[in-house]
Parts: C-alpha cells; sequence; structure tokens
C-alpha cells in the first residue's frame, strides 16, 4: 500500500516505450523531478511481456529514487523519491 497524497504522485505510462525511450525519459524526469512529488507510479503494463517490468525494477538506477514499491498490482511500479 502507497501512503502518499495523490497530488504528490506523478503517473507515467510508459506503454508502447522500449527500454532506451524508458531510460531517457526516466532520467529526464527524475533529474528535474519538482520538490513536491514524492513519487513516481510506473505504469509499464505485465501482461505484453516483462522487459519494462524487469527494466524499472531491476535496472534502472537515479541518485533521486529512495526505494521502489509495490501495490500489488504487477503493471505497476512505484519510485519514492528523496
Amino acid at each position: 500500500m502507497i501512503f502518499v497524497p495523490q497530488d504528490e504522485i506523478l503517473r507515467m505510462d510508459l506503454h508502447g516505450m522500449i527500454k532506451e525511450e524508458v531510460n531517457m525519459e526516466l532520467t529526464r524526469i527524475l533529474d528535474n523531478i519538482p520538490p513536491h512529488i514524492k513519487a513516481l507510479d510506473l505504469v509499464h503494463g505485465f501482461n505484453r511481456g516483462e522487459v519494462l517490468l524487469k527494466f524499472v525494477r531491476r535496472e534502472f538506477k537515479h541518485k533521486n529514487i529512495k526505494k521502489i514499491e509495490l501495490d500489488g498490482n504487477e503493471g505497476h511500479t512505484y519510485y519514492m523519491l528523496k
């Protein structure tokens, strides 16, 4: 369960993107994230493959990510931010 007010969560829909695009977009967003945003809700899907799921949960790293949270929906990953 994610306990962050909705106005402090930025949702990103990654459907249709390839890993390289996700890497560039996440880096760009996290480098310029507004200070009031405390979490990123990454909507990557699950039914059509696990490439993006594995990338956002295991491979992608950024200095502004404090931890990764899951909410029971395999198609979402949350980055809790510093």
